[in-house]
């Protein structure tokens, strides 16, 4: 029997509610690694800061600037 192929799907980022664009990142909470200071500098992550509050945004728009997707 042949190995079923894994099959990589598209993840469809969802645009920005206040300018459309798609460029629309994580934002990471807590002490930064060395990692992460990276990847938020090439624009791949957002910093939110150390402190973390239940109803803090999770997506930010490198566009615009806009934090979004506040959990419900």
């Amino acid at each position: 029997m042949k190995k079923a192929k894994k099959r990589k799907t598209a993840v469809r980022a969802r645009p920005c509610p206040s300018c459309g664009s798609l460029e629309v990142v994580a934002i990471y909470y807590g002490e930064p690694t060395r990692e992460a200071m990276q990847e938020a500098k090439k624009g791949l992550i957002a910093l939110g800061g150390c402190c973390v509050f239940e109803d803090d945004p999770r997506k930010h728009c490198n566009a615009c600037g806009e934090d979004f997707d506040r959990p419900s």
